[in-house]
């Protein structure tokens, strides 16, 4: 497969420098046409199913608190894990306080 790249016109034109660089952002989906032409869609994440995997099957997620209570149970998780990597978790909770969504915090502990 390797051997082919090399020796197909594609690779002589980025070796060439004949190429454009495209910029997408989060959540863009780009399509290229066999004919190359380029279509544009984006995705939002929270606004798809799968932000919900926790919920799946379960009956008694609308209006319940449901929720609510997963959160609270995920905080307690990041609480622990950052406490692993040798943070605070009171600092933790305080992000939260002011406005840290969980995903944030995750991701601080994790970068």
């Amino acid at each position: 497969m390797w051997k082919a790249l090399i020796d197909s016109e594609l690779f002589q034109d980025l070796e060439n420098g004949k190429y454009e660089h495209i910029v997408l952002n989060e959540g863009d989906i780009l399509k290229i046409k066999s004919n190359g032409k380029r279509e544009r869609g984006h995705f939002n994440y929270t606004e798809s199913y799968g932000r919900h995997w926790y919920d799946y099957g379960c009956g008694c997620y609308i209006d319940t608190g449901y929720d609510d209570y997963y959160a609270e149970e995920y905080l307690e998780d990041i609480k622990t894990v950052a406490a692993m990597h040798g943070e605070d978790p009171e600092v933790i909770q305080e992000l939260y306080n002011t406005g840290y969504t969980l995903e944030e915090l995750e991701e601080m502990i994790y970068t």
